[in-house]
């Protein structure tokens, strides 16, 4: 992204959602090893770190397309992006677990290798007894969220709101059909929110937001107000902040946290 096309706020949240996510790794590992009870507030971290990137990729991505979109070029570019990485990864992940373990990993079905060259393993572990060794759900998420991007952003460019609409929609049907879709699609997870088609709202939401910042529209004063309703409805409504019905809550203190971000005076950034 270039500078004139930089939204400062974006960047201030990329690196809080990176902060959220490898605090709550680093936790978790640790109450591994010490073998202490979980805290519940710490244990937040990686749902909003989660919600965090996923809403910051949408408006990334949104902001890095206005101009002429070729789907050609945006896949190739997502491929250079990510996958070099994954399989160098994966080829060092092998060759420890070879070499300082003394076990191989892997197998010979066709199926299970394709699933992990395309990085997906991590992803559908819940489904098959795939060859999994880095990469975490997230990747495979993430990348059916690219897959899918340039059919929304067609809708998206269409009409805003309905986008929005249809993809709230498709995700109460994901989410509570879940089990369903689990046992008849083969590209499907076993948790609920850790499906693509669950957490579309967050991604357009992401792209929407991230508009109105750029465009300095009006209405982010108006935002304000209703992002902390949302979040005082959810936390004195005693919503987990895990469950589904979290999501605006999620979205409304990332909406809040970026457009007081953007609005304080250069001197205090």
């Amino acid at each position: 992204m270039s500078e004139k096309q930089r939204i400062n706020s974006m960047d201030f949240m990329r690196v809080s959602s990176i902060f959220l996510i490898i605090t709550f790794h680093l936790y978790i590992e640790w109450l591994r090893l010490s073998h202490r009870p979980s805290d519940d507030f710490i244990s937040t971290f990686g749902t909003i770190g989660v919600s965090f990137f996923i809403i910051i990729s949408g408006g990334a991505l949104s902001a890095s397309t206005k101009n002429i979109f070729k789907c050609s070029e945006f896949y190739l570019k997502r491929i250079a992006t990510i996958y070099p990485a994954f399989w160098v990864s994966y080829l060092i992940a092998f060759l420890y677990i070879w070499i300082v373990n003394n076990n191989l990993t892997g197998g010979s079905d066709l199926k299970l290798l394709t699933i992990s060259f395309f990085g997906l393993d991590g992803y559908l572990h819940s489904m098959y007894k795939t060859y999994y060794l880095v990469g975490e759900w997230f990747l495979g998420f993430i990348i059916i969220i690219y897959a899918l991007f340039p059919a929304v952003l067609y809708l998206y460019n269409k009409n805003k709101l309905l986008t929005l609409f249809i993809s709230i929609v498709i995700a109460c049907l994901s989410i509570n059909f879940n089990d369903w879709f689990f046992s008849h699609s083969p590209l499907w997870n076993k948790y609920p929110l850790w499906n693509p088609t669950a957490r579309l709202p967050e991604f357009i939401f992401g792209m929407i937001l991230f508009d109105l910042i750029k465009e300095r529209k009006a209405s982010l004063n108006y935002l304000i107000a209703i992002s902390i309703v949302i979040i005082a409805a959810t936390y004195y409504g005693g919503i987990n902040i895990h469950k589904p019905l979290a999501i605006p809550a999620l979205c409304s203190i990332f909406m809040l946290i970026a457009i007081v971000y953007e609005k304080m005076p250069p001197f205090l950034l």
